[in-house]
């Protein structure tokens, strides 16, 4: 049964008073990039890579090392880089990973529901340096240029997170912890989730 407390801003970290929103709050998706080159009107400050063909299953599709040079959605993610940069007001990626490729989940796993994003992409993966080398190449390859990272989409909602909050943690320190040594100055966000997603990210919060 819900219950509500009472939290003092200073337990959360929360300023006292009135403060800035940084303009890296505001943002939008700019999803088929290629069909249209527009920009809004407003120069948004941040763009987020979601239903992009961006995915890690898009990435890296198989389990030799991601083809930096020939692979299509590796394009795709230098174009929406360079297209960002010419705007009037350039700017940022905010670079949303997750999406486990098929070949990196443990046999047996069940295919996803509502699989838009690969059958078995919702899934964690098997083996957790697969994952690290994955975001460890993309870190290294965009250090300088993506400075945001989020860690999955929507992780509540099945199709994109089969996986359990330990797991989930896992999955986020990991990465977080490869972008890190990357570059010290990445900023890390995530799991983000929807209305339906309140006790998952408790449970995920309190480990």
């Amino acid at each position: 049964k819900p219950t509500l407390i009472y939290v003092n801003e200073r337990q959360v970290g929360a300023r006292e008073g009135w403060h800035l929103v940084p303009s890296t709050f505001m943002g939008v998706h700019l999803n088929k990039l290629g069909r249209h080159n527009g920009w809004p009107s407003f120069h948004p400050r941040v763009v987020r890579m979601w239903d992009t063909g961006t995915t890690w299953a898009d990435l890296q599709p198989k389990r030799e090392d991601t083809a930096w040079a020939s692979n299509e959605h590796v394009s795709r993610l230098d174009y929406f880089w360079r297209h960002v940069q010419k705007a009037p007001k350039p700017a940022d990626l905010l670079m949303t990973l997750g999406m486990t490729p098929e070949w990196a989940v443990a046999p047996g796993e069940p295919n996803c529901a509502h699989a838009h994003y690969g059958a078995k992409a919702c899934h964690p993966p098997a083996n957790l340096m697969e994952w690290r080398a994955h975001v460890r190449g993309l870190a290294q390859r965009y250090k300088g240029r993506i400075r945001y990272w989020e860690i999955l989409n929507e992780a509540d909602l099945g199709m994109h997170w089969s996986g359990s909050s330990a797991q989930l943690l896992a999955f986020v320190a990991a990465a977080a912890d490869e972008l890190k040594i990357a570059d010290p100055s990445n900023v890390v966000i995530g799991p983000n989730v929807t209305t339906m997603g309140y006790r998952l990210l408790s449970d995920f919060i309190r480990l």
